[in-house]
């Protein structure tokens, strides 16, 4: 099964924006982000969503660097039915949640320590095997 990928016209400008900022060209800036040819900068700048570490590269290729919440444009609304449409039904209650908890507190604060709680909850796991 072929990977679905995510397009966002807005996500595209602003990697555009960061490659201008820089004052590079496609070919410089996939070689920044990690060896990365000029037609997957193209695809970038079109919508194309690239991968987390490489939006986590992206953001800092710059100083000062940018967020990767302003590339994702974070501030946007999330819409719920769209995201729990296609999730099982454990990810949907964690989505719940995590859009739940996302409303009231800081986006990237509450998913490290959701990442962090379910480190605990493995290592947990993992004692007890044993």
């Amino acid at each position: 099964m072929a990977l679905r990928k995510f397009h966002d016209e807005g996500i595209g400008r602003r990697i555009r924006e960061i490659r201008n900022t820089a004052g590079l060209s496609q070919e410089e800036f996939g070689k920044a982000a990690g060896k990365y040819s000029q037609d997957t900068v193209a695809k970038w700048e079109a919508g194309q969503i690239p991968p987390a570490l490489v939006l986590k590269k992206i953001a800092t290729l710059t100083e000062p660097s940018y967020s990767v919440d302003w590339i994702l444009d974070a501030g946007a609304e999330l819409d719920e039915t769209t995201i729990l449409k296609y999730a099982s039904a454990p990810q949907a209650a964690l989505l719940r949640k995590v859009l739940e908890l996302a409303r009231d507190h800081d986006v990237v604060a509450l998913l490290a320590r959701q990442i962090d709680l379910a480190g605990e909850v493995l290592a947990a796991r993992k004692r007890k095997k044993y």
